[in-house]
């Protein structure tokens, strides 16, 4: 091959001076010229580049890497640990010292627990120290229980057990009463390999140890009770287990509770509580495993929560093993088929209670009479707890309002939380707020009927027929209604002022509370701005001084002002007409007897 050098003069001339300092004979083909170049300049053929694109390793990649590259360095301190090595032997613990070129802190707090720990329950297995000759010279390695030595891993058991030989209460613990400690011997003296002994056994102590769990427990009662026939025997062994363990009355219970079940249902439970900790069930989603994968890594298990434990004894073992197989196939979760049955339970103590209030003898009688009242949904939403500032739960009060006929439903159901009217009223008030500002009336007919259906199942007596027209049924106290109706205006006559009727035409600006008159629009009331401005200064303190309360009723709140004006108190008529102006300037909102702050 001749190359032709386009080069004069000068450039010519050094490039020739430079040329013969530095010969270089390329004896390979071009190709392989080429990739020994890419490699000594750390750069690859685009060809290559195309077909092999280099990927940058991720954190846990290099970490791994990083990891590997140093386990296999023969000159490293892993390998210098494995090739020190002088044997075991059991030594006195006189000739046992903390060894002072390790630069960790010791744990004084952790020595006195350590050494409480020993006396109350004592493992002789957790005392085997790793140690190193104190003086390398006047090592003998045939007598090594003659040498003395410096603990390197395993200093604060030492501490606890010379702080127990002070006492003269070391040669009382199991395999001690010689007064010596079993210790495996190396080699090495420098400070660099006795620094990192001391976190090499740190950190292989931390993988190697799994906290007894509430799984084991219940793994040891299930192969008892395949064993004995008695459980009572059984029971008893689990409660010490557990009473060692330091595991709580609740889950003591749910031990209990798993000892009446079928062996079959156990053996059942077993499978699934294994499959659970090594995270092969539904539980294990992908939010559930990149909060743990760390544990996964290290072989940690997944231990179901004590509330999951609880509520698992808590089942019937006929449903448990009806939904067992799709639980380890992987169709159910544990956690739905608990749960659901939580909520069975919860129900079924529901019921009881309404049986025992109402006088019946089943569920189905009361159903048979209230049909529409007394659904599972509707169950299910009532609270069993006693409210704030009152002495019954909301599943009482719902109950005898029930029996005792209270039409006014809306407030009723929103005194018992049936249904959550108050978050209802603040998504209308919203939407109204935006359709007002927007000026859209289409913004408010978009929105408006998933709150519709709930305000139509607040009072089943309620005519709905148009988002913007709300009719009550007659039978409804008059004294105690809302008009909520308004035409449609047609498309010449749409004006502000319409806008305003519209918006308070919707459920969540309704009208003030006052008398329907025949076709006609009460007359607009005078209220005293100075008692206007007193009343709302008494209605936002009674507010402050019941918890920020958003509701009351009026009796209540009347009793509350006659209370704190006493030189010029306010009538009934006056409280009226104040929340009725509030409810004008939509700062309250009146249903029944109820006021809801806004």
């Amino acid at each position: 091959m001749t190359t032709r050098l386009m080069m004069k003069g000068p450039s010519l001339n050094a490039f020739l001076s430079v040329a013969r300092k530095c010969p270089t004979v390329v004896t390979t083909s071009f190709s392989d010229a080429v990739d020994i170049i890419a490699d000594k300049t750390k750069r690859k053929r685009k060809s290559e580049s195309k077909n092999q694109p280099s990927k940058r390793l991720k954190k846990p990649e290099r970490i791994e890497k990083y990891f590997k590259l140093e386990v296999s360095d023969p000159e490293g301190v892993e390998h210098a640990v494995a090739t020190t090595g002088k044997g075991r032997a059991d030594i006195p613990i006189d000739h046992l010292a903390v060894c002072e070129r390790v630069h960790l802190p010791i744990d004084e707090g952790k020595v006195r627990q350590l050494a409480l720990g020993m006396i109350e329950r004592f493992e002789p297995t957790s005392i085997y120290l790793t140690v190193v000759p104190a003086v390398q010279e006047d090592f003998d390695p045939i007598n090594l229980e003659r040498n003395r030595y410096e603990v390197v891993h395993g200093r604060h058991r030492l501490s606890a057990l010379k702080f127990l030989h002070q006492e003269g209460r070391m040669t009382s613990l199991p395999t001690l009463e010689g007064g010596t400690v079993t210790c495996y011997i190396l080699g090495m003296s420098d400070e660099i390999g006795l620094n990192y002994l001391t976190l090499r056994g740190n950190d292989l102590a931390a993988k190697m140890v799994n906290k007894p769990s509430i799984h084991d427990l219940f793994y040891t009662l299930q192969g008892l009770s395949q064993i004995y026939s008695d459980q009572e025997l059984v029971m008893k062994a689990i409660t010490r287990y557990a009473n060692l363990q330091k595991c709580s009355d609740a889950q003591k219970a749910a031990l209990r509770s798993f000892s009446k079940w079928s062996k079959d249902a156990l053996k059942k439970a077993k499978d699934v509580l294994v499959k659970y900790e090594r995270f092969q069930l539904k539980d294990a989603d992908d939010a559930v495993m990149k909060k743990h994968a760390r544990e996964i890594k290290e072989g940690k298990k997944f231990i179901c929560s004590s509330e999951l434990f609880i509520g698992l004894a808590r089942m019937p073992f006929n449903s448990f093993e009806e939904n067992a197989e799709d639980i380890l196939s992987e169709k159910l979760s544990l956690k739905e088929v608990v749960k659901s049955n939580n909520l069975k339970l919860e129900r079924k103590k529901k019921e009881a209670k309404i049986v025992e209030l109402a006088g019946f003898t089943s569920m189905e009688n009361v159903r048979s009479l209230y049909p529409e009242k007394f659904t599972e949904d509707v169950i299910d939403k009532l609270p069993v707890q006693p409210q704030a500032l009152s002495s019954a739960s909301s599943l009482e009060k719902y109950t005898v309002c029930v029996f005792k006929g209270d039409t006014d439903t809306q407030s009723t159901a929103k005194e018992l939380e049936v249904i959550d009217l108050e978050q209802d009223l603040d998504e209308l008030r919203t939407l109204c707020v935006r359709a007002r500002r927007k000026n859209v009336r289409e913004l408010l007919k978009q929105d408006i009927s998933s709150v519709e259906g709930k305000l139509a199942k607040l009072n089943p007596a309620a005519e709905v027929s148009d988002p913007y027209a709300f009719k009550l049924d007659k039978s409804v106290d008059e004294s105690k209604t809302l008009k909520l109706e308004q035409d449609e205006k047609t498309e010449e006559s749409k004006s502000q002022e319409d806008q305003q009727k519209l918006v308070g035409a919707a459920p969540g600006r309704r009208k003030p509370l006052q008398p329907v008159q025949d076709g006609a629009q009460a007359d607009t009331m005078k209220v005293d701005q100075q008692r206007y401005r007193d009343f709302m200064r008494l209605l936002h303190k009674c507010s402050a001084e019941n918890e920020q309360a958003q509701s009351m009723k009026i009796e209540f709140l009347r009793s509350f002002c006659a209370k704190l004006e006493e030189k010029n108190p306010f009538s009934n008529k006056e409280i009226d007409d104040c929340i009725d102006y509030m409810a004008k300037e939509n700062k309250v909102m009146r249903s029944g007897d109820i006021v809801f702050m806004i």
